[in-house]
């Protein structure tokens, strides 16, 4: 989730034409770290995630 929060602060500020050549640097390793991380998640269904989120609390 903090990663996906980061990729959309640094996108928006990239559009409303604030950002710099090393925010978009930025921009696209968040971008690839945050698809790594996520990868083992984009195939689990509900009662999956649902599981993992109990085991974290």
């Amino acid at each position: 989730m903090d990663k996906s929060e980061e990729v959309n602060t640094l996108t928006e500020k990239i559009w409303q034409l604030k950002g710099e050549k090393k925010d978009s640097l930025q921009l696209k390793k968040l971008i690839t770290s945050k698809n790594k991380m996520c990868e083992a998640y984009s195939d689990m269904n509900g009662e999956e995630l649902l599981k993992l989120k109990q085991d974290c609390k």
